[in-house]
């Protein structure tokens, strides 16, 4: 019964606990791209297009505090990335947290390596779209 497992919400959690901060980022780009691909594909370039600048400027500028959070009622955020379920998730695995305040949030060292990985998964969606 794994199968069934890994369509309940639970199951769907226990999988992505086991999986890689790599693996994370491949599976929130991959249903993202699913979902939205067919209906939305103009506006699902500019989610990812906006995903791809925040997660660049954290790792290209990690002791810049501005590059490190997100505000969650900045007008670009709200349209071009909230609208899309699963780019939160997304945003989250890179390292942005949400802090109950205002903003999304790297608190300390940005995770390099998984930014890294993030820009590549994007890039390669980005030449698909």
């Amino acid at each position: 019964m794994p199968e069934e497992e890994e369509t309940t919400e639970e199951g769907l959690a226990a999988r992505l606990k086991k999986m890689s901060g790599k693996e994370k980022v491949a599976y929130w780009c991959n249903q993202l791209l699913k979902k939205y691909k067919r209906e939305q594909k103009d506006s699902l370039r500019v989610c990812f297009t906006t995903i791809r600048t925040y997660c660049l400027n954290a790792k290209e500028h990690p002791l810049e505090e501005k590059y490190l959070k997100i505000r969650k009622e900045n007008n670009a955020f709200k349209t071009r990335v909230l609208p899309f379920e699963g780019a939160l998730s997304l945003l989250e695995v890179c390292g942005f947290k949400d802090n109950g305040g205002e903003f999304l949030i790297i608190e300390g060292q940005p995770d390099g390596f998984v930014l890294g990985q993030a820009l590549k998964f994007i890039d390669v969606i980005l030449q698909q779209l």
